[in-house]
């Protein structure tokens, strides 16, 4: 084998590496965001105030407390690679999530949703990236 071909073999092996490690990122950050969404589903509602209430015009009889569900944003979410790399599932520990009532998070709205979709785009660009670099 020349030279020549000697190096791109090899850059294909680091490219290879390199996105394999990034799809592993991507799949613990896809964990995550799973035990974020799960431990937002257990918590109970909390009770919130009309005055606290946000873009809610005040109906006739309407202006008591409410229920709502917490916003429950995970600062996980946002960790860098090396901290989701370290990430081991189960090992939870106290997490300071928000809990401000889900209506009322104007910061966090959608989070569940659109890290989601944010995370799955990602992982079929870096899956896609085999196939047309492989094939």
């Amino acid at each position: 084998m020349d030279d020549h071909t000697q190096q791109l073999i090899s850059a294909v092996q680091q490219q290879l590496t390199a996105t394999t490690t990034a799809l592993e990122i991507v799949r613990k950050r896809q964990q995550i965001l799973q035990v974020a969404i799960d431990k937002a589903e257990s918590l109970p509602p909390i009770i919130v105030q009309a005055e606290e209430r946000s873009g809610k015009s005040k109906r006739k009889g309407g202006g008591g407390p409410t229920e709502d569900k917490q916003c429950a944003w995970d600062p996980r979410l946002i960790w860098d690679d090396e901290e989701v790399g370290n990430w081991v599932e189960g090992e939870e520990g106290e997490v300071d999530i928000c809990g401000l009532g889900k209506r009322r998070c104007d910061k966090h709205s959608g989070w569940q949703k659109t890290s989601g979709f944010s995370l799955e785009t990602e992982e079929i660009q870096l899956v896609s990236s085999f196939g047309t670099r492989f094939d």
